[in-house]
Order: C-alpha cells, then sequence, then structure tokens
C-alpha cells in the first residue's frame, strides 16, 4: 500500500514544534547554570546526611532538562524540592514531574471536553452533577455576592437572602470559596456573630466591613460548613481536615483506589490545603496514617511525626469510615465515562459518613509522590489512556 504524502503544512509544524523545544531547553541550561548556587543552598537546609550532593542534584536537574518534558525551568525546581528527589534513597526516573503529567491530561481533557467541564472548572455544576446521582456532598446554598449594606446570597432559583438570616438558619457556620481556584485561597470560614456582624476565619467583621472585602470580588459559592468526625478533627479543628484520595481506571477499565493522604490545618487555618501550609501525612490501603508527614510547599518540607498545634501523633492513627470512603469515590468515578482515566477527590469524613468536597484531575501529583513513591507507572498508563480515547474520538 503507498502511503499518503505528508501534509506540508503539518510537517513545517512539527519542525517548528521540534526547534522551539530545543530552544527552550537552551535557555533551561543557560538558568540552570545562573541558578546553581541558589539550588545548592536550597539542598543545603535540609540533613546532609539523607540527601544528595549539590553537584549531584546539579546534575540530575541537566538530564531532567535533556531527557524529560518538563519545562519550564521553575516548575522543575520546585517540583523536585516538593517530591523531595534530592534525598538519597529516590531516583527521577521513577517520578512524574507536574508539566509531563498535565501537559499530557491536558491533551486527554481536550477529547472529553464535557466531562472535565463538570469536574473541574465549573464547581456549581459539578454539585449539581454528583447530587442528582445520589453522591453526598455538602448542601450549597448558592454564591455569596456584594449587597447593599451585607453581603447577599443568590440561590439557583435566584432567590436573594442576607448572610445574617442564612446564619440564623445555620448556627455550624457557612464555608465560601472561589469558582475557579484552587489551593485554599480566598476561602472563608463565615460564623455566626451579633446583630452587627459575623466571625470570618476567627476574627470579627462587620457586615459593612465584610460587604466592602467583597468589593471587585467574583462570586463565592457558598456551603453549610461540614462538621467533621471528632478523630479527625482532634488535630486541628480550626480546618476541615480532608482526604486526597485517587481514583485510575486500570487496564481492564474497572476503577480502583490508587493513594491516598490526608490533609490537616495548622496554626487556626480553616484550610487545610498543602498551599497554605496544611501538613499532609500518607495514608496505607487500610486508612493508616504513615509514620511522618509535611509541609510540603515549604522549603525545606522538613519531616515531622506529630502534628505541629496540637501534638498528636501521625503514627497508627487509623481514618474512620475509610472503607465507605473509598467505595464512595469509585462510586462517583464511575458516573463519567471510559475515558476519564484519574480523579483527585477531597473527601470529608463525619460523624455519618464520608461526603466528597469537590473533584479535579490533577490533584497534587507532587505530594502524593512525597508520601508514596513514584507514579511514573500511573504516567505511562494515563499516555496509553491517551492514545486509546485518540483512536476513538
Amino acid at each position: 500500500m503507498s502511503r499518503m504524502p505528508a501534509n506540508p503544512e503539518i510537517e513545517r509544524f512539527r519542525v517548528f514544534r521540534k526547534l522551539n523545544m530545543e530552544r527552550k531547553r537552551w535557555r533551561a541550561y543557560g538558568k540552570c547554570w545562573r541558578a546553581a548556587d541558589h539550588i545548592r543552598h536550597i539542598n543545603s537546609l535540609y540533613p546532609a546526611e539523607q540527601v544528595k550532593s549539590g553537584e549531584e542534584v546539579l546534575a540530575e536537574f541537566r538530564r531532567i532538562i535533556r531527557e524529560r518534558n518538563a519545562l519550564p525551568f521553575r516548575d522543575i525546581v520546585s517540583d523536585y524540592f516538593r517530591i523531595g528527589l534530592n534525598y538519597k534513597d529516590r531516583k527521577f526516573e521513577d517520578f512524574v514531574l507536574w508539566n509531563e503529567w498535565d501537559s499530557t491530561r491536558k491533551k486527554l481533557d481536550r477529547l472529553v471536553t464535557h466531562e472535565i467541564d463538570v469536574l473541574l472548572i465549573n464547581k456549581p455544576k459539578q454539585n449539581f452533577f454528583f447530587t442528582r446521582r445520589g453522591i453526598p456532598m455538602p448542601e450549597r446554598l448558592g454564591v455569596l455576592v456584594r449587597g447593599d449594606a451585607q453581603p447577599v446570597i443568590i440561590s439557583a432559583n435566584n432567590e436573594k437572602e442576607l448572610l445574617a438570616e442564612a446564619l440564623n438558619r445555620y448556627e455550624i457556620g457557612l464555608f465560601s470559596k472561589p469558582y475557579d481556584t484552587c489551593g485554599g485561597f480566598c476561602c472563608m470560614k463565615i460564623l455566626p456573630g451579633d446583630t452587627s456582624g459575623c466571625l470570618v476565619n476567627g476574627q470579627y467583621r462587620s457586615w459593612l466591613e465584610l460587604n466592602d472585602s467583597l468589593q471587585g470580588f467574583p462570586p463565592l459559592l457558598i456551603e453549610q460548613v461540614v462538621t467533621q468526625h471528632a478523630k479527625i478533627s482532634a488535630f486541628h479543628m480550626q480546618s476541615i481536615n480532608t482526604l486526597r484520595l485517587w481514583t485510575i481506571r486500570d487496564n481492564s477499565g474497572r476503577i480502583c483506589f490508587l493513594d491516598g493522604i490526608i490533609r490537616i490545618g495548622v496554626g487556626g487555618s480553616c484550610t487545610d490545603n498543602a498551599k497554605t501550609g496544611g501538613v499532609c501525612v500518607g495514608l496505607d490501603h487500610e486508612g493508616v496514617m504513615g509514620d511522618w508527614g509535611c509541609c510540603v510547599y515549604k522549603i525545606p518540607s522538613l519531616i515531622m511525626d506529630r502534628h505541629p498545634d496540637s501534638g498528636l501523633i501521625f503514627k497508627g492513627t487509623k481514618i474512620p469510615g475509610f472503607q465507605e470512603a473509598v467505595e464512595l469515590i469509585i462510586r462517583a468515578h464511575e458516573c463519567f465515562s471510559k475515558h476519564v482515566f484519574a480523579i483527585a477527590w477531597d473527601v470529608a469524613v463525619t460523624q455519618k459518613g464520608p461526603l466528597i468536597i469537590e473533584s479535579n484531575p490533577h490533584g497534587g501529583t507532587a505530594t502524593m509522590q512525597r508520601m508514596h513513591g513514584g507514579w511514573m507507572f500511573v504516567y505511562r498508563r494515563l499516555q496509553k489512556q491517551l492514545l486509546k480515547t485518540k483512536s476513538v474520538c
């Protein structure tokens, strides 16, 4: 069979893309050379007997630039130290870096755009999608917007209610978060106060102050505060300490649980996210905490065996209702088509059982690998899923 002639436009694009990648690699080599002293300094902040030498670390940076699709350089630096690749017992070949995972995920996302939109981009649609299918999620009131004298909640039916009136109905409090950001930024835990104000993240704010602070803000989703299980609350009661659990499709198409961690807030924060300083602790497949935890986004992310505020030891603590949580996320993943390969779930454990806070298709691969080891085998399967999806779409 004769081969079809190549499209000149496609060939030119491929050549341009290859040359552009080479140009980026050479620029990254230059940045690595200029940042060598800074990288050595970061590495020196870790215990010397546990980590590789500065020259070994720099040599690995040059190999990553040459062999892996992980540019830009600044992301390589942050991922390298978050994952803990500077430790002697870790080989970078076993680990997938953020931009490798994300670029492949986005290619797959473009083939299943509607479902990824439900998963990540549109959080109100996500809540509606899951609750209609019997997946428990926090009760959502609507969106929080600036009003005339105090903030106003607009429901899905376009009905308006003053925030003060809503707090009278929900004495345990309300929680607001942005539509489309992650990492716990711009979140507010709002508790009842008095007739002229309320408590926001533990601080008293008058209605007028809170209303003015919403000026220029996009609408915030607002939902009922989750009352978490007492055993989990004991570590840090000011935040909802959620489980970050991953599900993937195996080679036969069956949904299975991959790995999990628990994220615990620190310092009185209302959020447990790693980006806001939360401690991450690995969980085994029985829901038992590992020996240690760390604040992955802090450099150096030193290891700790107990919570810095409550002093409770992590090792051996079993998460109540863990198997029910795993069954729940598997059931939720089954709501999507076979082309949705991997999902990260944020799950809160309450006295009545687990409920899903939200889901997303990337969910902190660096943190998971820091706790559980390399995910290169998962990345290879993601690449296979992309090729399989391309062949049928």
